[in-house]
């Protein structure tokens, strides 16, 4: 009645039981940072050992693979000689056809025009004849840089779908592997408390959660925090690799489109030098690189060409492999 608590053995024996769970949850506290602790110290371990894999990978893949300009620029020089060797070969045997059709022809003419004007029109003559040979032998070098110009088109119309097939193989063995690798993480002692303390943390921040459903949950944040970071480092590798092989293209076309400005200018100077008024038609297109230099891919191929270190760069990082990487979230997430 007057307020004051009788210090009976039920009192006394309910104050015992409040210390010592008191002094359990502070001795689980205690154990929980420790257990965190030991853990933060595993995770920056695999990251550091990760890296010194990753870094060594580099320099690898960087020594064994990557676009090589010269290499390119060689085999495309030789297909370029072999098309002109074929086309002059075809040239003069065509030329010696027509000499002799035109001797058998003046034989039997017996029409004798005036010699001044006989040399005119055949000083006119061979002037547009030689144009024509020009334009014939320009306009059979001019072919194979076309052609060669069609398959990068090509090659680069493919080169979305077979990228994409290529990530999503990649993509699906990356994952069946780091489902692989969280399993034997999970099964090991360090691996199961980062998976007791996920449970312990759901159910702090979930009183009325169960410890099935509790463990349940935690497993799916480690899966799909890993499955994350694996389809970001996919997604990034290809994305790089698209970057690089799109300016690889570039420089190609950058190539072709340099012999083509070579053979007009070979035009412009035979032409100038013939000074003739009226010219004859021919298969040569004086106009081509001017036409294609109003092509969307022009722009970025002069600035890929004057690139080409930093594109040997992007491709040797794109061959990197992505990692799987045992990690669970930062946070519980709250329960429906």
């Amino acid at each position: 009645d007057s307020g004051v608590t009788l210090w009976t053995p039920a009192v006394k024996a309910e104050a015992n039981e409040d210390s010592r769970r008191l002094t359990r949850f502070e001795a689980l506290y205690s154990d929980s940072k420790d257990r965190k602790a030991r853990m933060d110290q595993i995770v920056r371990n695999k990251a550091s050992k990760e890296q010194e894999e990753t870094a060594k990978q580099l320099q690898l893949t960087t020594r064994q693979k990557g676009f090589d300009p010269d290499h390119w620029g060689a085999r495309y020089e030789e297909m370029v000689k072999k098309k002109r060797a074929k086309e002059a070969r075809l040239e003069i045997e065509r030329k010696q056809k027509e000499q002799q059709k035109a001797q058998e022809e003046l034989k039997e003419c017996l029409f004798k025009p005036k010699l001044l004007n006989v040399a005119r029109y055949q000083k006119l003559e061979q002037d547009k004849q030689r144009l024509r040979d020009a334009a014939e032998a320009l306009s059979g070098s001019q072919r194979p840089h076309l052609e060669a110009l069609q398959d990068v088109n090509q090659d680069e119309h493919a080169l979305d779908d077979r990228l994409q097939a290529e990530k999503e193989e990649e993509l699906r063995g990356a994952l069946a592997q780091v489902a692989q690798d969280l399993k034997l993480f999970l099964e090991q002692p360090e691996g199961a408390d980062a998976w007791n303390e996920r449970m312990e943390a759901y159910k702090m921040a979930n009183p009325g959660i169960g410890t099935p459903r509790a463990r349940e949950e935690a497993h799916n944040d480690i899966v799909s925090c890993n499955e994350a970071n694996i389809r970001q480092a996919v997604d990034e590798k290809y994305r790089d690799r698209k970057a690089q092989e799109t300016k690889t293209l570039h420089i190609q076309r950058f190539q072709i489109l340099q012999e083509l400005i070579k053979l007009e200018r070979q035009w412009s100077e035979i032409a100038a030098n013939l000074r003739l008024k009226d010219f004859p038609r021919v298969d040569f297109k004086p106009t081509l690189v001017a036409s294609l230099k109003r092509e969307p891919w022009y722009e970025a191929a002069k600035i890929a060409a004057v690139q080409p270190e930093m594109s040997l760069v992007s491709a040797s990082l794109s061959q990197d492999e992505p990692s799987s990487i045992m990690e669970a979230p930062p946070s519980p997430r709250d329960s429906p």
